[in-house]
């Protein structure tokens, strides 16, 4: 019953992320209209980084360890479909 409500919650709180992202672009929208000059594209992009490894394989660690998992190494080479030989 716990997982259902967890999920429940879940779905109110991306329905309403959905919302305010609409609202936003609306905004911006009448924003942009009201201007003489847009600014520049870039200007308004985000600036994230791109995720490096190192911070990916800790954010799987967080979620392992919150689950009580361990996580397997990565192997180097892929493992063969027996028979394929």
């Amino acid at each position: 019953m716990r997982e259902l409500f967890r999920e429940f919650h879940i779905g109110k709180d991306r329905d309403l992320d959905r919302y305010d992202e609409r609202v936003t672009l609306a905004w911006c929208v009448a924003a942009f209209e009201r201007q003489k000059k847009l600014p520049k594209l870039e200007s308004l992009l985000s600036r994230r980084k791109p995720q490096t490894v190192a911070d990916q394989r800790a954010v799987m660690q967080a979620i392992a360890q919150g689950w009580g998992l361990k996580l397997r190494k990565a192997s180097k080479k892929p493992k063969q479909p027996k028979g394929s030989h």
